[in-house]
């Protein structure tokens, strides 16, 4: 069981598609007899997305890890993310800096790490949010979440594109049946390879988690991750 933090100055809105906010877990195997604060809460800050991270995601996200970071209070991750925005407009306006900071702070911050993929999890957007590369305590996934590198269906037509122009080098011309077969044969691939039981056979994860049973296996994870607690780093934090 947790409990919000009701209070709005706890909770970092972005104007994009994430949130940043504080929540009590209850940790270890410990049951609250009604809603409230168990002795047993801990403190976590969640951060979680619905789509592409843009810059005021980022920098707000960036902000408040670095706040967990100096306080002591683990982070818990949970993605649903496309990845990073691209396109002209953004890149001019800082999204590769942007995600760097994010990216950076999120790879060195000292408290435990955990993470749970609730539905998507692309791209560059799989890594920012924590993934196994950068050595979460505990990383699950739901049933329904896929990972990749981009989702199956823009995968198939990005990459069918490009092996349509390399048979055009060859002096051949695909039909219609033909493309379409290759736009099946790489969002199968795609599909196969991005599905969570492939994945955690893999060993990319920890398990995968049944949602109804989702608080309890990240109240145990939470409790084994507090029996190494590095001190709170009492530092500036530089308001991005």
């Amino acid at each position: 069981m947790s409990v919000h933090l009701r209070n709005r100055r706890h909770v970092l809105k972005s104007v994009a598609t994430g949130v940043c906010g504080l929540a009590l877990l209850l940790a270890g195997e410990a049951r609250a007899a009604e809603p409230g604060v168990s002795e047993k809460s801990i403190k976590v800050g969640i951060l979680g997305n619905n789509g592409v991270i843009y810059s005021e995601t980022a920098n707000k996200t960036t902000t408040f890890m670095q706040l967990c970071d100096r306080d002591g209070i683990p982070l818990l991750f949970l993605h649903n993310v496309t990845g990073f925005m691209i396109g002209r407009e953004y890149e001019r306006g800082g999204i590769t800096k942007d995600g760097a900071k994010m990216l950076m702070v999120q790879a060195n911050v000292r408290v435990p790490k955990l993470a749970v993929c609730v539905h998507a999890s692309n791209g560059a957007g799989h890594y920012a949010m924590t993934s196994a590369a950068w050595d979460p305590r505990f990383l699950f996934t739901w049933p329904n979440s896929r990972v990749s590198v981009m989702g199956a269906q823009q995968a198939a037509k990005t990459l069918a594109q490009i092996k349509v122009a390399a048979l055009r080098r060859e002096g051949r011309e695909p039909g219609p049946d033909e493309l379409a077969a290759i736009e099946r044969q790489i969002f199968d691939e795609y599909e196969s390879t991005s599905d969570c039981y492939y994945g955690t056979s893999e060993m990319w994860d920890d398990g995968v988690l049944d949602p109804l049973d989702t608080r309890n296996a990240l109240g145990i994870a939470l409790g084994v991750a507090l029996n190494n607690v590095p001190d709170a780093v009492r530092r500036g934090v530089l308001r991005i």
